[in-house]
């Protein structure tokens, strides 16, 4: 969850976000959000948690 909260902060606070595309990385980050605690991934979440906070970096670049 820091990890994935982390970024989302990073992303906000690295511009204004207004078009649809940045909006739904946004949306992206926060469906993952609830996908993790609904799941119970907890810690680094494993192999789990390394493909979420690779996806999430690489929608963000």
């Amino acid at each position: 969850m820091t990890s994935i909260g982390a970024s989302l902060c990073d992303y906000i606070r690295s511009g204004e976000r207004q078009n649809a595309d940045e909006l739904n990385i946004v949306h992206a980050h926060i469906k993952i959000l609830k996908m993790v605690g609904d799941n119970d991934i907890a810690g680094d979440g494993g192999e789990t948690g390394e493909r979420i906070v690779a996806k999430l970096a690489a929608l963000t670049r």
